[in-house]
């Protein structure tokens, strides 16, 4: 009994540090975070890609509140008038589905630049 509880506890320790909700593997993306008029609000555009990665809170419906911004984020105060350029990152909620934005968790950010528009 002892042995198959260290067996679980061992597994369990080599299993990656974070995971999104549904299962997704967090990682980190570089790129461009920008307001829209839209939703959801806040969008990341990955650095040499053709798609956007589309920021949404924990709760279904949060996208329109900076809030669900990590501080650093936040402090660099995104808006319509200026883009955050920046490593962000991100656990995917929804799956990856080619022309379609895939919804992500943004939950921290680094090397940030703020470029007026």
């Amino acid at each position: 009994m002892i042995r198959a509880l260290f067996v679980m506890s061992s597994l369990l320790m080599v299993q990656p540090a974070v995971q999104a909700a549904d299962g997704y593997p967090c990682q980190w993306v570089r790129g461009r975070l920008s307001t829209y008029n839209g939703n959801p609000t806040f969008r990341i555009w990955p650095q040499g890609t053709r798609r956007l990665l589309g920021v949404v809170g924990e709760k279904p419906g949060e996208t329109e509140d900076a809030a669900i911004l990590p501080i650093a984020v936040r402090k660099a105060d995104p808006g319509f008038e200026r883009d955050i350029w920046g490593s962000f990152r991100v656990c995917p909620v929804t799956p990856e589905r080619k022309g379609l934005m895939r919804m992500v968790r943004m939950v921290d950010a680094r090397d940030l630049r703020v470029r007026e528009r």
